[in-house]
């Protein structure tokens, strides 16, 4: 009786163990589909953008626009809207805001660093 009880339980160790590392294996599975489509999304974003304009030659740092209320009294987000893209090229010290939704350019600026003259 005493052998049956302990096989019982090391069956359901052996269980939860192999369902932990399922979940666990299937997180970082999904997390990594998911890195790798917001690359090819940038990489994609990028192409459409450089078939209307000529980019420097750096990658840049690439944001979303969410909520408009929050830049639009920076003359640079005068004509924004929500889901628009902005292209920051920290190198070339560059900006770009992009509309994916009507593959338009919108504004171009300079980026201004602090300790710039």
């Amino acid at each position: 009786m005493e052998k049956k009880k302990v096989l019982t339980i090391s069956v359901i160790v052996l269980g939860v163990i192999t369902l932990l590392s399922l979940v666990t294996a299937g997180y970082f599975f999904f997390k990594a589909r998911d890195l790798r489509s917001q690359e090819i999304t940038n990489e994609a974003l990028i192409e459409d953008v450089s078939e209307i304009m000529v980019l420097p030659n750096e990658t840049p740092v690439i944001a979303t626009i969410e909520n408009i209320e929050e830049v639009k009294d920076q003359p640079f987000f005068k004509n924004a809207q929500n889901g628009d893209k902005v292209l920051a090229f920290i190198q070339s010290k560059k900006a770009i805001l992009y509309r994916p939704s009507t593959n338009q350019i919108i504004e171009v600026g300079p980026i201004l660093i602090s300790g710039d003259n």
